[in-house]
C-alpha cells in the first residue's frame, strides 16, 4: 500500500517547516471552539490565537532563511514576519484584541480568497475543473468579508464567524490529474 501525499509531503518539509504547519494546523480546533463556544472563549481566544500565530510565523520565517526563500506569497518570510508580529501584538493585547483579531483574519481570508481566485483563473485557462476551487474561494470571501463589515457588532455573532474561517483557513483545494485532495498549507 503506498503512503498517502499529505504523509509524504509532510515528511519531505524542514523542521521549521513542519512546525508552522502543525502550529497552523490548531486553527482549525480553536475555531471549533469559536463555533460551539463564542461566549466562552473569547478571553483565551487572544492567547491561543496570538501563541499559534507566533510560532507559526517564526517557523516560517526560519524555514524561509534556510531555504532562501525570500520571494512574495503564502510560504515567504514576509508572511512569516507578519503573522509573527500579528500573534505576538494579539496575546500582548489580550482582550482589548478581539475586534482587531476579527479584522486581522477577514484580511488574511480575504487575501486567501484572492488566490483561490487566480487558482480558479489558472484551471479555467487551461481548461481544467474548477468548481470546487472556486467554491472555496467564494465561500473564504464571503466569511471575511462577515468578519471586516461590521467587527463592533455583536461579538457572539464576530466569534462564530471567526470560528468558521479557523476551521477552513490552514487548507486548500488542490486538483491533480487523479482528482481533488485537501492539503494543510503553511503560513
Amino acid at each position: 500500500m503506498s503512503t498517502p501525499h499529505i504523509v509524504t509531503s509532510f515528511k519531505q518539509r524542514s523542521s521549521a517547516a513542519k512546525v508552522s504547519v502543525v502550529a497552523l494546523l490548531l486553527l482549525p480546533l480553536i475555531g471549533l471552539g469559536c463555533v460551539l463556544f463564542p461566549s466562552d472563549i473569547v478571553r483565551a481566544l487572544p492567547y491561543l490565537l496570538g501563541v499559534v500565530m507566533a510560532v507559526s510565523g517564526v517557523a516560517s520565517i526560519v524555514a524561509g532563511v534556510r531555504t532562501r526563500r525570500i520571494e512574495g506569497g503564502k510560504h515567504s518570510i514576509g508572511t512569516g514576519l507578519v503573522m509573527s508580529v500579528v500573534g505576538v501584538v494579539a496575546f500582548l493585547q489580550g482582550s482589548d484584541s478581539i475586534s482587531y483579531i476579527g479584522v486581522i483574519w477577514g484580511v488574511l481570508g480575504l487575501l486567501k480568497a484572492a488566490h483561490g481566485f487566480d487558482d480558479t483563473l489558472r484551471h479555467a485557462a487551461a481548461h481544467e475543473r474548477f468548481a470546487f476551487i472556486l467554491a472555496f474561494a467564494v465561500f473564504n470571501l464571503v466569511v471575511s468579508v462577515l468578519l471586516v463589515l461590521n467587527p463592533f457588532g455583536s461579538i457572539d455573532h464576530h466569534i462564530i464567524v471567526l470560528g468558521v474561517e479557523l476551521l477552513a483557513y490552514p487548507f486548500r483545494l488542490v486538483l491533480t490529474k487523479r482528482g481533488m485532495r485537501v492539503e494543510a498549507d503553511a503560513a
